[in-house]
C-alpha cells in the first residue's frame, strides 16, 4: 500500500471510536470477530471505515491476530499507536472487550466536552457576527438618512441623537473597515466550526488551545483523556514509560504529547511518576502528592482516573460558566445597544412631527 494511499485511509478520532466500540460489542458477546467486522462494514456509510472493517475482517478469517494486523506496516498509519497498545495489552490479559469499552467511554466524554461547549457558544458567536453587520448596516445607511432629515427640517437633536449621528458618520467613513471586520469574524468564527475537517485535529486542538476563555476548556479536556488513557494503559499492564508515550500520542495535543515524551524519558533515567510531573510548571501544584501517595498504595490506576475526573470536572464547569456568561454579555449589549441606538435616532421623530402638524 503507497503512502498516499494510507493517508487517504487514516481514520478520524471519531472513526476510530466507532471502529472500537464494534470490535469491543462483538468481544464482550462473543461473536467472531472476522464474520462479524466484514458484516458491519456492510452496513457503515463511511467507504474509509467501511474498508478498514472489510480489511480488518478478511485478514483475520485468514488467521492473523488482530494485535499482529494493526502493528503490519500497511495498517500502521491508519489506527494510532495507543490502540495497537491497547489491543496488544487486552489480548494478553485476556480482557480486550472490557479494555476497548473503557477506552470508548473515555474518547466520548472528551467529545462531549468539547461538542457541547461549542454548540454553547455558536449562537452567541452567531449573533455577534450579525451584530456587527447590522451596525455596519444601520451606522452607514440609516443614521445617514436620518440625519439629513434633521438637518433639513432644522431640528435640535439631543445630545444622544448627535453622538449616534456621529458614530454612525465615523462608521461611514470607515465602512470598508467595518465590513472587513464582520468578514474576518466571519471567517473566524467558520474557521473555528471546520478547522478540523480541513486541517486536522492536532492543529485544530492546538488553535483552540491558545484562545483565550477556549483554550483553558480545550487543555482541561485534553488533559481529563490524556488521564484516564494512562490509567488505563497502566491498569492493562503496559510498563509506564511506554505508556506515556502511547497515551501522549493519542490526545491529538501537540503540548501534552511533548510533555508525556519528557516524562517518560525521565522514567526511564530512574524517576517515578510524582517525581517527573513535579517538574511541569503548567499542571496543578497537587498532583505529584497524589500521584506519591498512589505509587506508596499500588493504586496508581484509579488514581490517574480520579485526576482525569477532576480535570473533566472543571473542564466542564468553566466550560458551562464561560459559555453562560460570553451568551449573556453579547445578548445584553445589543440589546442595550439596540435600544440606545432607536431612542436616539427616533426620539426626535415626535418633535419634528409636532413642527409639522403645528
Amino acid at each position: 500500500m503507497s503512502a498516499s494511499s494510507n493517508k487517504a485511509d487514516r481514520l478520524s478520532g471519531e472513526e476510530v471510536v466507532d471502529l472500537v466500540h464494534l470490535v469491543s460489542g462483538l468481544t464482550q458477546a462473543g461473536l467472531p470477530l472476522g464474520p462479524g467486522l466484514k458484516a458491519l462494514g456492510e452496513e457503515i456509510p463511511s467507504p474509509r471505515l467501511a474498508r478498514a472493517f472489510r480489511d480488518l475482517g478478511t485478514q483475520i478469517e485468514q488467521g492473523k491476530p488482530l494485535d499482529e494486523i494493526l502493528g503490519d506496516s500497511n495498517h500502521s498509519s491508519r489506527f494510532p499507536s495507543h490502540l495497537r497498545g491497547l489491543v496488544a495489552a487486552g489480548l494478553r490479559t485476556g480482557r480486550l472487550g472490557t479494555i476497548l469499552d473503557q477506552f470508548v467511554r473515555f474518547e466520548q466524554t472528551g467529545s462531549e466536552l468539547r461538542r457541547n461547549f461549542w454548540l454553547s457558544l455558536t449562537y452567541p458567536l452567531i449573533l455577534l457576527v450579525g451584530m456587527v453587520f447590522l451596525f455596519a448596516f444601520v451606522g452607514t445607511v440609516i443614521v445617514r438618512d436620518m440625519s439629513s432629515i434633521y438637518n433639513d427640517f432644522g431640528i435640535d437633536l439631543p445630545r444622544a441623537t448627535i453622538s449616534v449621528i456621529q458614530t454612525g458618520e465615523l462608521m461611514a467613513r470607515h465602512q470598508e473597515s467595518i465590513y472587513l471586520l464582520a468578514a474576518v469574524l466571519s471567517a473566524t468564527l467558520i474557521f473555528l466550526l471546520t478547522s478540523k475537517f480541513f486541517f486536522g485535529e492536532r492543529l485544530s486542538r492546538w488553535f483552540a488551545s491558545r484562545i483565550p476563555i477556549i483554550g483553558w476548556v480545550a487543555v482541561w479536556t485534553s488533559l481529563a483523556e490524556f488521564f484516564h488513557l494512562l490509567g488505563l494503559l497502566i491498569e492493562s499492564d503496559v510498563p509506564l514509560d511506554e505508556a506515556l508515550k502511547l497515551a501522549g500520542g493519542g490526545i491529538r495535543d501537540s503540548d501534552i504529547r511533548i510533555t508525556a515524551d519528557r516524562l517518560a524519558y525521565e522514567i526511564e533515567q530512574g524517576q517515578t511518576l510524582s517525581q517527573a510531573i513535579g517538574s511541569v510548571r503548567w499542571l496543578p501544584s497537587g498532583l505529584p502528592v497524589l500521584l506519591n501517595w498512589a505509587e506508596g498504595n499500588q493504586s496508581l490506576g484509579e488514581t490517574l482516573h480520579l485526576i482525569a475526573g477532576m480535570f473533566e470536572s472543571r473542564a466542564r464547569a468553566y466550560s458551562n460558566s464561560s459559555a453562560s456568561l460570553i451568551s449573556i454579555i453579547i445578548v445584553t449589549s445589543v440589546v442595550i445597544t439596540i435600544g440606545v441606538v432607536a431612542a436616539s435616532l427616533f426620539i426626535p421623530m415626535i418633535s419634528l412631527i409636532s413642527k409639522l402638524s403645528g
